[in-house]
C-alpha cells in the first residue's frame, strides 16, 4: 500500500506553522525579575513556647521568570516559611534562604531579604510576673471575647478576621488582675506590609504593666485582605 506524502498538505503546513509560532512566542518571551512583599508563615511552633516582642511578619522576595509567568502570580502564591522546630527559650536568630519560599511552577526564587529573622521565645510557665504583696504566687485571669483589632492596614485595602474575637489569659498578682478592666485588654494582629490575600497570623495582646499575657485562644486567626472597592 503506497502512502502519498503530499496528502493533506495544507493541514500539515498549518500545523507546522502553528507549532513554529508557539515555539517563537515561548522562546522569545522575556525573562524578568520582580520583588514581592510576602507573608512569613511560622510552622512547627513549639507548644510550650510563646513569642514576645516585635518580630518580622513579612519579607521581601526577589523572583525571576517569564513575563507571562510573573504576571499570573497573585497574593498568597508566594509564601516564606520558617520552621521553628527545635526553638528554645531566649533570643534566637533564624536564617531564611530561597529554599524556604514556596512559589508556583515557573517562578524562581532568587533572594530573600532579610536573610535572618530575630525572635525571642519565653516559656509562659516560667515568665516573671508581678507578685502579690507578701510574695504570693502569680495567678491567672481570662478575659473573654475581646474584639480583634486589625492594625496597620493600608487605606486601599479591607480586611476581616476569622474568628473576630479571642480570649486573652493574663497572669500576675491577684490584686492587680482584679483591677484590670476587660476593655483595657487589646488583642490584635499586625497587617503591616501585607497585600491582598489570605493569611494565618499570630494574635498578640496589649495589657498594662501590672500583668503579663499568658496566652491567647486561638493563638492564630485567618485574615482575608482584599482591595477596597
Amino acid at each position: 500500500m503506497s502512502i502519498w506524502p503530499f496528502r493533506h498538505i495544507g493541514m500539515k503546513l498549518l500545523s507546522i506553522g502553528l507549532a513554529l509560532l508557539l515555539w517563537m512566542a515561548v522562546a522569545g518571551e522575556q525573562t524578568v525579575e520582580r520583588v514581592l512583599r510576602v507573608p512569613l508563615e511560622l510552622q512547627q511552633f513549639p507548644p510550650s513556647l510563646e513569642l514576645v516582642g516585635d518580630f518580622t511578619t513579612a519579607v521581601d522576595v526577589r523572583v525571576r521568570g517569564s513575563a507571562g509567568a510573573l504576571s499570573r502570580v497573585t497574593a498568597g502564591d508566594v509564601v516564606a516559611v520558617l520552621d521553628l522546630r527545635g526553638a528554645e527559650p531566649g533570643p534566637r536568630l533564624f536564617r531564611l534562604t530561597p529554599d524556604d519560599v514556596r512559589a508556583p511552577f515557573g517562578v524562581e526564587v532568587v533572594q530573600v531579604n532579610p536573610r535572618t529573622v530575630a525572635m525571642t521565645f519565653v516559656n509562659p510557665a516560667l515568665r516573671h510576673v508581678p507578685e502579690a504583696r507578701g510574695g504570693g504566687p502569680p495567678v491567672e485571669r481570662t478575659v473573654r471575647d475581646r474584639p480583634l483589632e486589625l492594625r496597620n492596614l493600608p487605606a486601599n485595602l479591607t480586611a476581616s478576621a476569622t474568628p473576630g474575637q479571642v480570649d486573652v489569659t493574663l497572669t500576675g498578682a491577684s490584686e492587680a488582675l482584679v483591677r484590670i478592666e476587660p476593655n483595657t485588654v487589646t488583642a490584635y494582629v499586625d497587617l503591616a506590609g501585607l497585600g491582598a490575600g489570605q493569611y494565618a497570623l499570630t494574635v498578640r495582646a496589649d495589657v498594662g504593666r501590672d500583668a503579663g499575657v499568658m496566652r491567647t485562644a486561638p493563638s492564630t486567626v485567618q485574615v482575608r485582605i482584599a482591595d477596597a472597592k
